[in-house]
């Protein structure tokens, strides 16, 4: 079913992109020493580049497609969050948030395209019910991994890393449905 499988890879992405956003000014303070001053400057920067992320994706969605979109998105953020890992710098920190921030936004809003196309227009209104509930069920799974698995291993960043799992294993199984455009 066309349908399940792309909620469920929705929902594990979903829980990833949770986990950055919710978590993410925690291991901003906890890994970078930021200030509330700085959190807010980072937060205003992901936005502006979320909603430029999310123009641009909206331009290339209508050219090439919501899953396009989706997997480039992703697989950018992946590769982002994963250098992120790995970055001692501030400075360097609010970039790759920034580029972060700019796949946020296109991910988002494909979801939304491609959960139209899948639906006819007779269930719309029962599968969007379904979306949103796959995106809300289990939203509390990307912080909760992420603070277990820092926790278990005294690494903030060993702990994001498993939000980069979850973005990794919704891309998978996108990437495995054949009849979404």
């Amino acid at each position: 079913n066309v349908l399940g499988k792309f909620l469920i890879a929705r929902m594990l992405y979903a829980d990833g992109l949770n986990a950055i956003i919710v978590m993410g000014g925690i291991f901003a303070v906890g890994v970078f020493n930021l200030e509330i001053k700085e959190l807010l400057k980072l937060s205003i920067l992901m936005n502006t580049t979320a909603f430029i992320g999310a123009f641009i994706g909206g331009v290339i969605n209508d050219k090439y497609g919501s899953k396009i979109v989706i997997v480039f998105s992703l697989t950018g953020l992946i590769f982002s969050s994963i250098i992120i890992l790995f970055t001692f710098s501030p400075s360097m920190f609010f970039f790759l948030a920034a580029i972060n921030g700019f796949f946020i936004g296109p991910i988002q809003s494909a979801s939304r395209v491609i959960i139209t196309s899948i639906l006819n227009k007779n269930n719309q209104g029962k599968g969007f019910g379904l979306f949103a509930t796959s995106g809300k069920l289990t939203s509390f799974l990307g912080p909760l991994l992420v603070s277990t698995v820092t926790f278990l291993t005294n690494s903030q960043r060993i702990g994001f890393s498993s939000a980069i799992i979850l973005l990794l294993a919704g891309l998978i199984i996108l990437l495995n449905i054949k009849k979404i455009n």
